[in-house]
Order: structure tokens, then C-alpha cells, then sequence
């Protein structure tokens, strides 16, 4: 009885293993972006009163922070920055 080729089994070698990737970006400034950001919230000063300078794939933001989650800076012009994009965060 001859079966369907769906139902047949072909020999083919599949080697997943010998190959694999790296998918998280490993970028070493991402502890000195959270120490500047530790200090401006964690300050004894209001932290809307310490303008920042701010540097992104895209833009340049000379502002004022306002809020921070995990993944986002909120400016006080209600700009939200991711901060995966951020390449640079310098205090003024």
C-alpha cells in the first residue's frame, strides 16, 4: 500500500543548534544612564528644577523631567521619551 506524501518520512538532517543569536541590544552606558536618573529623582531638590539635556536616536531635548517608569521619561512639555532610545543624558 502506498501512503500519501503527506504522510511520508523523508531523512532530512536539521542542525537548529550550531547557530544563535543575540537578541538584547548590550549597551554599558545603560548603569551611568540610571545613576544620572537615580540622582535627579532621588534628589533632595525639586527635580523639576534641574534641567537636563537629553539625546535620542531622533532628537535632542533640552528640558526639564517631570516623572519616570521602567520604560518611559515624562518631560515637562508632556514629552515622552523611551529610555531604550536614549543615547546620552547630561545634567545642565
Amino acid at each position: 500500500m502506498n501512503k500519501p506524501e503527506l504522510f511520508k518520512n523523508e531523512n532530512v538532517k536539521v542542525n537548529n543548534n550550531r547557530e544563535a543569536c543575540l537578541l538584547k541590544n548590550i549597551n554599558n552606558n545603560d548603569q551611568a544612564f540610571e545613576k544620572v536618573l537615580d540622582s535627579i529623582f532621588n534628589s533632595f531638590s525639586s527635580m523639576y528644577n534641574t534641567e537636563v539635556i537629553i539625546e535620542t536616536k531622533d532628537k535632542t531635548y533640552k528640558t526639564y523631567l517631570v516623572s519616570r517608569t521602567n520604560n518611559n521619561i515624562m518631560t515637562i512639555n508632556r514629552e515622552i521619551i523611551p529610555i531604550k532610545e536614549i543615547i546620552n543624558i547630561k545634567i545642565k
